[in-house]
């Protein structure tokens, strides 16, 4: 069931995000066509600059439909009037979160890789490459030599973005189900809900680093790197957190769901 409720979410959102994913990409080639010909002096100078403020404005505009988008499905599709049919799939509970989960996740990462990969076409010159790879290089390096195997890190950092996502996820959809407790005022009752997680989140995490000696680690060392097992550690919270956020949205839909 899982399947088809995955196949059912992405043939919803594909028909937004899609769209978007082309203008990019046309975009993208015009500005790697305007970069290339390097023809435009003078008054004809404003092209190039409308058509990198166009290849500008269609990253942030992904990045807002995506957020908007993740929301909104949330919402709409298990909170509103949808939710009566969606609750009487034969679909468990925790089904229809992760769903949602696996479809918001992808298309973020989707996103970020088309956005990356668009950016170096439409304005990647060689020098420009080399200095961010140089850059990226340096970075390692000084992980380097702090110990750390550069693999490791490298898998590390992708992990830790990797769980960042999730948790940020997380975070907004039990926000929305801890908001629909708020009978009266829903859209407050999440915000409401969304800062107070968040900012209990930031001492958890202050807290936990002061406990740790991971402060006086750092300023003893005279190293302004992020350790490694911070690193780890960071990771290992966020998948806790993450964790009970599900546990949270998950057990509030079974025993306290409250549809429009």
């Amino acid at each position: 069931m899982l399947g088809k409720l995955l196949k059912y979410e992405f043939k919803a959102t594909s028909r937004i995000l899609i769209p978007l994913y082309l203008i990019l990409l046309i975009t993208t080639g015009m500005n790697r066509l305007i970069l290339l010909l390097d023809i435009f002096e003078g008054s004809l100078m404003i092209i190039p600059v409308i058509m990198k403020t166009l290849f500008i404005l269609s990253v942030i505009t992904i990045f807002i439909t995506a957020f908007i988008l993740m929301i909104y499905r949330f919402y709409k599709n298990l909170l509103s009037d949808e939710g009566y049919l969606m609750f009487t799939l034969p679909a468990k509970t925790h089904q229809l979160i992760i769903s949602k989960y696996l479809a918001t996740l992808t298309w973020l990462l989707v996103s970020i890789i088309i956005i990356i990969g668009s950016a170096v076409l439409a304005i990647g010159t060689p020098e420009n490459i080399k200095l961010v790879l140089n850059n990226l290089n340096e970075f390692l390096l000084q992980f380097e030599a702090s110990g750390n195997n550069t693999t490791v890190t490298i898998i590390t950092l992708l992990l830790f973005c990797l769980t960042s996502f999730i948790t940020y996820i997380s975070l907004i959809y039990a926000s929305i189900a801890i908001g629909q407790l708020f009978t009266k005022n829903r859209l407050v009752g999440a915000f409401v809900s969304y800062i107070g997680i968040s900012t209990l989140m930031q001492l958890l995490l202050l807290l936990l680093l002061v406990m740790t000696n991971v402060f006086r680690s750092i300023i003893t060392n005279g190293n302004n790197m992020i350790p490694l097992k911070l690193l780890l550690g960071i990771i290992v919270y966020q998948i806790v957190v993450s964790i009970i956020f599900f546990i949270t949205t998950n057990r509030i839909f079974q025993k306290k769901l409250n549809l429009e």
